[in-house]
């Protein structure tokens, strides 16, 4: 449209100029032939009146070549032309010599305006998020174009966006790089990850990341051990908390050989400042009514004592004073109550949540898995995430129990659920290593 506009304006703007052209043609042509008259009227007297004269008179007027023109200065805007022409015969008696030279004005007319745009402005949002929308960009005219310049080009685009259907399921990316092997020893497994590249979009279904796992480190834990040690020692830097069963259905004794596996343990952390802090939270849960309706927020009309309402009882916070620790399990007496295996759970997390951000997050849990209850539990197990690792070690329990638990260790779940026959076989080297392994992703 606009370069339509700019041609008819051209067209009228010549239409005009060849009118005056031809006006003024016209005029100049009258003026010469009357001029032209006057001279051979001239020509004709000075003739007869060369005849009178007593003595015969040549006469023989000034001739000059026509115009040779040189170029002119300037292609447009006005400029000026040489003009030269010589001699052919010289006058005798007749009309001097015209001038030989002779400047005048030439490309009198504009020069050209060429239209000049600026830059595009950024696309505009998509108008539809699917199914198929447009986008609009612009650019500003900052010259018009003037005598002919050069039109103005395109000063609107348009372009199809958000072709994808409305209605779509999700797609995953490509297979991530295997990640590190989740135990140094008494093979562990490592990950690998599908992630999610694009959500499902409308009514499109997800079942989100896919995840494979195999098998590393295959070798045992005791066959990594010199002649004079029976345990591994940890050089990680880790935040650990051990949560001890304390329930009547683990018995005295039972409560007893917890309490001795996490003392054997103690000394193969290191426990320098960039080395483990380890802290001891024995759970059990209300020994009536009247405390469980607190505990679980049932008619509550205060908050409960996480000691003596819900039997949540901190043997110690981490700390790297593991003589401290160990001292405070021996005076530590069985509590004999139920198990509220699902709060001891949250107050680990919480703990290790304002731990140290450089250490790796460990919760370990030695239960028979007779919790109170398994739903509430594996919500409170479901919270950790990847952050925090969280390890089960189930003794003597029954097969239906060993599923719960798998539910609730962190994946996978063969890295991170260490069952036991037996509460005697807790101490054992082999165990503690077995424990090790699992907690510490660097031993020697």
């Amino acid at each position: 449209v606009e370069s339509q506009a700019q041609q008819t304006r051209a067209s009228d703007a010549h239409s005009v100029l060849t009118r005056d052209y031809d006006t003024q043609v016209g005029k100049c042509t009258a003026s010469k032939d009357a001029l032209m008259f006057h001279i051979a009227g001239l020509k004709k007297i000075r003739g007869e009146l060369s005849k009178t004269s007593p003595t015969p008179i040549s006469i023989v007027d000034c001739s000059v070549s026509d115009w040779t023109d040189e170029a002119c200065s300037a292609a447009c805007g006005g400029g000026t032309q040489e003009r030269t022409r010589t001699i052919v015969s010289h006058p005798v008696n007749g009309t001097k010599c015209p001038p030989l030279k002779m400047e005048r004005k030439c490309n009198i007319q504009e020069c050209p305006v060429d239209c000049e745009v600026g830059i595009w402005t950024e696309w505009t949002e998509c108008t539809a998020e699917c199914g198929g929308g447009v986008q609009t960009r612009t650019r500003p005219k900052t010259q018009e174009p003037k005598f002919d310049g050069t039109p103005c080009p395109v000063q609107s685009e348009t372009r199809t966006c958000s072709p994808q259907a409305c209605n779509a399921d999700c797609e995953l990316g490509d297979w991530s790089e295997w990640g590190d092997c989740g135990k140094p020893c008494n093979t562990g497994h490592r990950q690998r990850v599908m992630p999610v590249k694009t959500e499902a979009r409308g009514t499109g279904t997800c079942s989100g990341e896919k995840a494979e796992f195999e098998q590393c480190n295959k070798h045992t834990c005791m066959s990594m051990l010199p002649a004079n040690r029976t345990s591994l020692q940890c050089t990680s830097k880790l935040d650990v908390i051990f949560l001890l069963d304390g329930s009547g259905t683990v018995s005295d004794s039972g409560f007893a050989q917890s309490k001795a596996m996490v003392q054997k343990l103690l000394p193969a952390f290191d426990v320098s400042e960039q080395g483990a802090k380890i802290g001891v939270l024995v759970f059990g849960g209300p020994t009536d009514q009247a405390a469980l309706d607190k505990c679980s927020g049932v008619n509550a009309t205060s908050p409960p004592d996480m000691t003596t309402d819900c039997g949540m009882h901190w043997v110690s916070h981490p700390t790297n004073v593991t003589a401290d620790v160990a001292q405070a399990l021996t005076s530590f007496s069985w509590p004999a109550s139920t198990s509220m295996a699902y709060m001891a759970l949250t107050l680990a997390r919480k703990e290790l949540e304002v731990g140290r951000p450089d250490a790796h997050s460990v919760v370990v849990v030695v239960t028979d898995g007779m919790v109170m209850n398994p739903a509430k539990t594996l919500s409170a197990a479901s919270r950790f995430g990847k952050a925090i690792k969280l390890i089960w070690v189930p003794v003597a329990a029954e097969m239906s129990t060993l599923e719960n638990v798998q539910g609730w260790a962190s994946a996978p779940w063969q890295d991170n659920v260490l069952p036991v026959n037996d509460f005697n076989d807790l101490p054992t080297p082999r165990q503690l290593n077995t424990v090790l392994a699992s907690v510490c992703p660097n031993v020697m």
